[in-house]
């Protein structure tokens, strides 16, 4: 019985029952209290407060002198509310609250009771305060962990989860080197040593861990030794993720480099200077600016550099600055460089004398030495403004953006036409005049100059003058500005660039014609060869092939040819490269003729219209090119008329005078034949009557146009010498002017016809560097009773013409042969036969002939490629002559 009293009733305060029991006071060795840590909440689950062993109070005191006494100590009792509280309480006797004598003590059994209640109360206090605190370092942010002295890992908060992607499982496998970045483990286990040691105790660190992903996260590190009984036997640590702290640090560092670089790379000048004005700190673009480099400013007085004459003013702006803290200061001085060259600089002045941050006066200035110099060249220059503006063909004007108010000159009235109270004095009165299409981007164009703080603007576009027509101009200002920078002043003038850009543009034309033309001429003269074979044989064979069917096909071949070589007469007349045979045209006749032709082309629901003059229109020009004109110019008005319409061809007389002549600068002067072709069309577009007249260029579908039409009219009419324009607009249709030199010469007889023709008995000397085609043109003049002599080039021919004591009659010979071309044959054929006339042919283009001295007046010339009934009605009429042609 008593050893058991004796076992339950170790605790606090129980020395009374050990009395009670027989038994004296034990002396044994006190135990310290054991508080627990975090090794035992977090990695040992099932220790709880009953395994947990509790001191024991005190159970006596000494008395003063050695005698005991009663020990009074703290123990714990109930609320009136159910908590716990402390108490004190007498070991030994108590008196009653009222005096009385002592108080019973309970039995054993009775306080065994209680001391059992208290310990059960003290085990659940326990329990829930290691279960706060377990909640406490499982929802904390940072990473709280434990580890033994080798380094294995032996607890895992949430927060550590979390961060290294690690469950506490994972982790207690794991060891301090298999977590810690690899060039950090040194240090951690440093730290450790340096604990154990106790050097280091509470120390703060920073290193980085790999995550379990990966990912490196950088932590801060504070840790201490887990004792137990004095030992160490393991660290306690706490990491908190400090990744958005160096990022915030990066970013600060990114943010000071930029501002470093925007300060160093600035085209201005940044300088500190401290409350007496000595120069603390200087920018790159200062020594840029003054010559002198940060260590040789660095201490000096800042108004050393400034000019003598401004030094005092600049002081006093600096005072200012001192006086006004955060306000800025601005100033306008010279300076010097080292050099000694003398600046134009201004700047402005902040007091941050009172920022920690700072502690300076902040000066910033720039060079605008060259703004100043052009400033003073522009107020000698105005001295000089209204003197230049009267001796200039320009409207030179003066715009004062402040009022809107315009000055113009007196070139102005004499430009476009003005009286002098017709000038209007302001902005929109100029405005209003630009042409409506060109008003848009013409003004905003001039704002964005303004708004940019652009020196000068300009501009081309069209003006109307006077009597309401349009003049191309080019217009320039210098934009003077004030001190702000803000625009006040416009200074320009108007050029009158009409004429230079419609010789620009008939420039860029001719330059598309001759390119073209180039093409064109290379492949005219074999082209035609082979073309000139084709018909000839093919008109020989037409009248030996009875079978219908042979003759069709013949035809059909022929028909082949004569389309090809229409074309081919079309590709040399855009690019003006056709030999023409200019004669006196009637255009009245002509047109009276051609008309039959034109209705069938046209259709019948266009109804075709004539007005021809009384008196006799005559022009010269090529009567066969002269048609393909008309004829372009009515299928290209058919094609613009898909649901019928008129078409109205009428000729007039005029003359071009100056006043003609301003409005149309390109016309021949003097008399003119004007043929109006007039459609009621559906019209173009001014994008397209841009490119109407370049070759190949066309808005029709696929198949349906060559592009060629109206660069063929084009090329016919100024190779003729004279001019084609157009007036058209959307819905409204279409005209075309052709203006041609008029001429008073009689038109000549008709040329006989292929049936009045007979053929001869003379002699023809044939020189065709082709042999097919000299095989044919033989063998068609034998057909006429002519006597062929026949040769390959010019050497050969001469050979001939020597052995051939007889006359030699006519010579036929290409132009353009290798070794000896037609021109200088016939010359050198001359003192051998002088009786002999001579007729040229030849596929090449007209450049090609004229360099060789053939198309000369009156100079008989076929050109390739020919006909049958070409070739011998030009032999017969050469023939005829009544004088030798050479």
């Amino acid at each position: 019985m008593v050893h058991r009293l004796r076992t339950e009733a170790r605790g606090r305060g129980l020395g009374r029952l050990r009395r009670e029991a027989g038994e004296s006071r034990p002396r044994r060795r006190r135990r310290p209290h054991r508080a627990a840590d975090l090794d035992g909440v977090l990695g040992g689950r099932d220790e709880g407060p009953s395994n947990r062993r509790l001191p024991g109070p005190r159970q006596h005191r000494l008395r003063a002198g050695g005698r005991r006494r009663p020990a009074r100590h703290a123990g714990r009792g109930r609320r009136a509310d159910g908590g716990l509280r402390g108490r004190d309480r007498a070991q030994g006797a108590q008196r009653g609250r009222r005096g009385r004598g002592p108080v019973k003590h309970p039995g054993p059994k009775a306080l065994l009771r209680r001391e059992a209640g208290r310990r059960r109360r003290a085990e659940e206090e326990l329990r829930r305060s290691e279960e706060r605190f377990r909640d406490v370092v499982d929802n904390a942010n940072d990473i709280v962990y434990t580890h033994d002295l080798a380094g294995n890992f032996t607890s895992l908060n949430r927060a550590g989860e979390r961060i290294t992607g690690y469950t506490r499982a994972e982790a207690l496998g794991l060891n301090l080197a298999q977590v810690v970045a690899p060039e950090y483990v040194d240090l951690a286990r440093e730290m450790i040593r340096r604990k154990l040691s106790g050097d280091a105790e509470g120390s703060t660190y920073e290193l980085e861990i790999v995550a379990k992903d990966g990912r490196r996260v950088p932590l801060e590190v504070s840790s201490r030794l887990i004792r137990r009984d004095g030992e160490a036997v393991g660290v306690q640590g706490f990491g908190r993720d400090i990744s958005e702290r160096r990022q915030a640090h990066a970013d600060l560092r990114a943010s000071e480099e930029r501002f470093r670089a925007l300060v160093e790379n600035s085209a201005d000048a940044i300088v500190l200077v401290d409350a007496q004005g000595r120069v603390l700190y200087q920018s790159r673009s200062a020594e840029r600016i003054v010559g002198y480099s940060a260590e040789e400013r660095r201490g000096r007085n800042a108004l050393e550099l400034v000019h003598p004459d401004d030094r005092a003013g600049v002081a006093r702006k600096l005072g200012e600055c001192r006086a006004r803290p955060g306000e800025i200061v601005v100033a306008k001085f010279r300076g010097r460089r080292k050099d000694g060259e003398l600046l134009y600089l201004e700047g402005t002045a902040a007091n941050r004398l009172d920022e920690p941050a700072v502690g300076a006066i902040v000066i910033n200035y720039r060079d605008v030495t060259q703004r100043e110099r052009a400033n003073e060249a522009l107020r000698i220059s105005e001295e000089r403004f209204r003197l230049v503006s009267r001796a200039t063909n320009d409207a030179v004007w003066d715009l004062d953006l402040t009022t809107g108010l315009v000055w113009w000159s007196d070139g102005a009235q004499a430009l476009f036409g003005f009286g002098s109270s017709e000038v209007g004095h302001d902005a929109a009165w100029w405005a209003a005049r630009v042409h409506p299409d060109d008003r848009e981007r013409v003004l905003a164009s001039s704002q964005a100059a303004l708004d940019r703080s652009e020196a000068s603007w300009s501009a081309e576009f069209r003006f109307r003058r006077a009597d309401d027509s349009y003049a191309r101009v080019v217009d320039r200002a210098y934009i003077m500005r004030d001190a702000g920078g803000r625009a006040v002043r416009m200074l320009g003038s108007m050029m009158d660039v009409t004429e230079r850009r419609s010789l620009e543009e008939q420039l860029v034309q001719a330059q598309k014609m001759e390119a073209v033309g180039r093409l064109a001429g290379g492949i005219a003269h074999d082209f035609n060869n082979l073309l000139t074979a084709i018909l000839g044989y093919g008109d020989l064979m037409l009248p030996k092939l009875h079978d219908p069917t042979l003759r069709g096909k013949m035809q059909e071949i022929r028909k082949a040819a004569e389309r090809a070589s229409a074309l081919t007469r079309q590709l040399l007349a855009f690019s003006r490269k056709q030999v023409l045979v200019p004669e006196v045209v009637l255009v009245g006749g002509l047109i009276e003729e051609l008309s039959k032709m034109l209705r069938r082309l046209i259709g019948e629901d266009i109804e075709l219209v004539t007005l021809l003059p009384p008196a006799a229109a005559a022009v010269r020009a090529d009567p066969g090119q002269l048609e393909q004109v008309l004829m372009n110019l009515a299928v290209n008005a058919r094609d613009a008329m898909p649901r019928g319409g008129r078409l109205t061809i009428e000729v007039t007389l005029q003359t071009a005078d100056e006043a003609f002549l301003k409005d149309h600068p390109d016309v021949p002067r003097g008399r003119l034949v004007v043929i109006a072709v007039t459609d009621t069309g559906v019209g173009m577009d001014a994008e397209v009557r841009k490119h109407i007249f370049e070759p190949f260029f066309t808005t029709k579908e696929l198949g349906r146009g060559t592009g060629l039409g109206l660069a063929t009219v084009y090329g016919i009419v100024k190779q003729s010498g004279g001019h084609v324009e157009v007036d058209t607009a959307p819905g409204r249709g279409t005209t075309f002017r052709i203006f041609l030199p008029a001429v008073e010469a009689p038109r000549p007889a008709p040329a006989p016809s292929l049936d009045e023709v007979v053929g001869g008995s003379e002699t023809v000397l044939l020189v065709e560097d082709e042999a097919a085609l000299r095989s044919l043109a033989q063998e068609i003049l034998r057909d006429q009773g002519y006597k062929v002599l026949a040769a390959g080039g010019g050497p050969e021919a001469l050979e001939l013409a020597r052995s051939h004591k007889a006359p030699i009659d006519l010579l036929v010979t290409d132009v353009v042969m290798p070794g000896m071309d037609g021109r200088e044959l016939a010359d050198r054929l001359g003192p051998i036969h002088p009786e002999t006339r001579c007729l040229f042919m030849s596929g090449y283009t007209d450049d090609a002939v004229v360099r060789r001295g053939v198309r000369e007046e009156g100079m008989p010339f076929l050109q390739k490629p020919f006909t049958i009934d070409a070739l011998a009605l030009k032999v017969r009429e050469v023939l005829d002559q009544t004088a030798p042609a050479r």
